[in-house]
């Protein structure tokens, strides 16, 4: 979630399913609005893809969101894995 003050929009890295929540009208995050504000998902996807573009999972290719990567629960500052080999 990048923004907890209006709306928020989940991305879910492993199989790349989106949500867009109104939280001040819906601070429960029940009703999903993904298709019903397919411009302000666009502005939340572009904002995401900047923030996760320099992360070692390979978020991002070109200008898109990749799911699937693998995600480690302990990321190094060396790009290796806790247990010590190469991401």
């Amino acid at each position: 979630m990048l923004d907890r003050s209006f709306e928020g929009m989940d991305w879910r890295s492993a199989d790349g399913r989106e949500q867009l929540f109104d939280l001040r009208a819906d601070p429960q995050e029940l009703d999903d609005l993904v298709s019903t504000l397919p411009e302000t998902v666009g502005v939340w996807r572009e904002r995401l893809t900047d923030v996760l573009r320099e992360r070692p999972e390979g978020f991002v290719e070109g200008d898109r969101l990749v799911p699937g990567r693998r995600v480690d629960a302990i990321l190094s500052r060396n790009g290796e894995t806790p247990t010590g080999g190469p991401r």
